[in-house]
């Protein structure tokens, strides 16, 4: 299954870590080409492509979420939040009150009511998150696919 690859591709970078919390340290080094920039939408690509499906777009230009959201509406893989998501699916989330460009994460699972997700630059660091079904901050899901590059 697709979705388990891109799964199986997020868990190997559980616990990986900034060196000072200001994006820097191994996350830079592993999804931002050494830039010390917010690096959660470099963290999916990553494991997209680990997984052997890379996400469509430009590189640098979907290292910003909203960037990657657009991205993945123009390849046809973007979903409404109104689904009940699939492991390997992207979720994305709503700007912040401080005008943060959102955030993305991997959906591991989905267990009864609750969405369990892996997440780059979550306290700094690769961690598991868990988020109800309908939370107000999810914006949509996109499903990588083999056939958008």
């Amino acid at each position: 299954m697709l979705g388990q690859a891109v799964v199986d591709a997020a868990r190997k970078y559980i616990g990986i870590r900034e060196a000072t919390g200001r994006n820097d340290g191994a996350p830079a080094r592993l999804f931002n080409r050494g830039d010390e920039v917010a690096w959660c939408a470099s963290f999916a690509m990553r494991v997209c492509s680990d997984a052997g499906l890379p996400l469509p777009g430009n590189y640098w230009l979907n290292r910003r979420v909203s960037t990657l959201i657009e991205s993945c509406a123009d390849a046809g893989i973007a979903m409404g939040w109104r689904i009940i998501p699939q492991p390997g699916d992207l979720i994305f989330f709503e700007p912040d009150d401080e005008g943060t460009s959102g955030h993305v994460g991997i959906v591991e699972a989905v267990r009864g009511h609750e969405i369990h997700t892996i997440e780059g630059n979550t306290s700094n660091m690769v961690a598991r998150r868990s988020y109800p079904i309908g939370d107000e901050r999810i914006q949509g899901y996109a499903r990588p696919t083999p056939e958008v590059v």
